[in-house]
């Protein structure tokens, strides 16, 4: 599995956005890419089943990525 830091890009529609951070819930997210997305930037959010930092459980996690 790769692992996702600072570095990472992705393809969205062709174009690269870099990794920009994450978040547990959905509103965080949403905030952040209105935030990111007032100032000119594109954003998408992804969203994946990650594993807890510390439980051992799964929990779903959001992937902010900015262009």
């Amino acid at each position: 599995m790769k692992i996702i830091d600072q570095y990472s890009t992705r393809k969205f529609d062709g174009k690269s956005f870099g990794y920009y951070g994450g978040s547990f819930t959905k509103e965080v997210a949403e905030r952040v890419k209105r935030k990111i997305m007032s100032t000119g930037g594109m954003v998408r959010i992804t969203k994946a089943k990650e594993n807890h930092p510390i439980e051992k459980r799964k929990v779903t996690f959001y992937r902010i990525w900015m262009r």
